[in-house]
């Protein structure tokens, strides 16, 4: 009994160590490839260059408008926001009001 366990037991040490290994290695794989992605000598006009060359050739697709040209007006200046607000306080103060008449019975 005492053998099948410990059988069991460097089995299961062995498959351990082995997936730890290679966790391991694909983490320093990631690092070294990220390492070479980000040391790029590109310099930024070549970068400017290449996002107007982009924006020319997909035509100007909705992905280059920010989100802003795609609000209305009222959405645009919190106005949905600041009515929100504006309800919440005074039903706040209502409340409130309705609960210190019925406290003191005024």
């Amino acid at each position: 009994m005492l053998v099948g366990f410990c059988y069991y037991y460097y089995y299961y040490i062995d498959y351990y160590i082995v997936i730890i290994t290679i966790i391991c290695c694909a983490q320093m794989i990631a690092i070294k490839v990220s390492k070479r992605l980000t040391n790029k000598p590109r310099q930024p006009v070549q970068l400017a260059a290449d996002i107007v060359e982009r924006a020319l050739a997909t035509g100007g697709e909705n992905y280059l408008e920010t989100r802003q040209h795609r609000l209305s007006w009222w959405q645009l200046s919190l106005l949905d926001v600041y009515s929100l607000l504006t309800l919440t306080a005074t039903a706040m103060v209502g409340l409130a009001a309705l609960l210190l008449k019925m406290a003191f019975g005024h």
